[in-house]
């Protein structure tokens, strides 16, 4: 369900706000910020993806690789290939180097398609 102009704004600052902690490096506030927007959001898939790669670089994997199914599960095609990129990374943390190679490999096939589909003719290879 999409939600009204206002909390998305609202959505929209507070994620603004954790990814701007995150890129300074404070792990663990970042997550306290997607952790605070889960519980207004419960049902969004954005606030799902952005808590699994906060869950990530704060060191759990496990959480990180069920928020990140969770998302995939209602989260929009654009999303898939970071979230197969977060489920890796967090595979591969958790030691099933097997499927993280599989989850990381449909990732980067996810990223290559839609240039693929517009190119055609090169193959994937720069002109």
């Amino acid at each position: 369900m999409a939600l009204p102009k206002l909390r998305r704004d609202v959505r929209d600052a507070l994620a603004v706000y954790g990814y701007l902690l995150l890129a300074a490096g404070q792990k663990e506030k970042a997550h306290a910020v997607f952790k605070g927007m889960r519980v207004l959001f419960p049902d969004d898939a954005h606030v799902a993806k952005s808590l699994a790669v906060t869950s990530l670089a704060a060191g759990d994997p496990q959480s990180a690789l069920a928020l990140a199914d969770e998302a995939r599960g209602r989260g929009s095609d654009e999303d898939a290939a970071a979230l197969d990129a977060v489920r890796g990374k967090a595979l591969y943390a958790l030691g099933r180097l097997d499927e993280a190679r599989t989850a990381l490999g449909q990732s980067l096939a996810r990223r290559a398609a839609p240039r693929l589909a517009a190119n055609p003719s090169t193959n994937g290879r720069a002109s």
